[in-house]
Formats: C-alpha cells, sequence, structure tokens
C-alpha cells in the first residue's frame, strides 16, 4: 500500500520490516514513558537498565518487568539508572495503577487514551506510541514525534509544521503506523 505514496523510497529500503510490537501494553507504556524527551540511544540505554534490574531473565532473555515487580522498585534504585526523578515518578505511578491492560485490548482507541491520559506523566505522544507499540493499532499517526519531523525534513528538504505532518499523512491512511515506523527507520 505504502509502495504508491510519497514514502516509495523509504519503502524501497524498508519496507519488509514490520512494525513489532512489544512484549505487553504496559511495556510499551513503560518504554514510552522512559523515551520521553530524551535521544533514541540513551533511551535504549534506560530501557535496558531498567529491564535487566527490575525485569525476570528467563533462559538468557531479558523480560520487562511487570506492573507487581515495578511497583516493588524502590525510588532510589530508579534513581540510580540514571532516571530522572519525573520519570521516576510517572513510572512509580503506572506500575501502581489499577489499570488491566489485556482487558483494553478491545476497548477503542480513544476509551485507552482517556484510560491512560489520567495517569501523570501520560500525554498523547505516548497514548500513541502505545496503541501502536502495546496494542497494535494499525492507523496511528504521531506528527508531533521529533523523529517524524526529521524524517519528513529529510524527504522533503524542509521540516513541516506539525499540522503540515499531520496532513501529509493522510495519503498513508489506514497504515500510517507503518508509515511512521519506516519514517522512523529512514532516520536511524
Amino acid at each position: 500500500r505504502l509502495k504508491t505514496t510519497s514514502l516509495h523510497a523509504i519503502v524501497e529500503q524498508f519496507g519488509d520490516e514490520r512494525l513489532v510490537l512489544d512484549h505487553s501494553p504496559f511495556t510499551a507504556l513503560i518504554r514510552s514513558i522512559i523515551h520521553q524527551q530524551i535521544n533514541l540511544s540513551f533511551a535504549h540505554t534506560l530501557t535496558e537498565r531498567v529491564f535487566r534490574t527490575f525485569g525476570t531473565v528467563k533462559d538468557g532473555i531479558i523480560l520487562p518487568p511487570t506492573p507487581r515487580q515495578l511497583a516493588a522498585a524502590r525510588r532510589e534504585d530508579l534513581l540510580a539508572l540514571q532516571l530522572s526523578g519525573r520519570k521516576v515518578d510517572y513510572l512509580l505511578g503506572v506500575a501502581t495503577a489499577a489499570i488491566d491492560y489485556d482487558a483494553l485490548t478491545s476497548a477503542t482507541d480513544a476509551e485507552i487514551a482517556e484510560t491512560l491520559i489520567a495517569l501523570k506523566g501520560v500525554g498523547p505522544w505516548t497514548v500513541q506510541n502505545v496503541l501502536m507499540f502495546g496494542y497494535g493499532r494499525p492507523d496511528l499517526f504521531p506528527a508531533s514525534d521529533i523523529g517524524i519531523l526529521r524524517a519528513f525534513e529529510r524527504l522533503l528538504g524542509y521540516r513541516p509544521t506539525v499540522e503540515e505532518a499531520t496532513r501529509l499523512a493522510e495519503e498513508f491512511a489506514p497504515v500510517r503506523s507503518h508509515a511512521a515506523y519506516l519514517l522512523w527507520r529512514s532516520i536511524e
């Protein structure tokens, strides 16, 4: 579907790749919180530290922490991983929230957004990432994401506004999530 859009060159390079879901919607949520407003390399480092420290290692594979495992973490232990105090508060808040992530699988995007936005530290960007990487929703486009805007800049020769990026993404419906993934890949 994306081969006939303005992303055709990116599709030629990365088109066989697919957006891979996170271990769980909760994992997508904590990963998104960790990744907020920091560079991708450091975000990956922090995520690995949190998963290794508070998750479970099974057969040499690091499984991300469950809400219960993360809720049991001490604030100072999270801070020692170089997370900001604000992110530590957000992570502990989502870990202790009474949310049934599995039950939300059958909810609408709007219902999931309403549930998650109520959590401190969760905004529209984080919700979009959870919907894409936690619930596998196919038609979301985080137009305000700096990586998306940089990818469009490389593609178009100028950086569009968020409103322009939203309009540009209309041609990618109903697979805007995959288009976003390919745009991110194009700048890695």
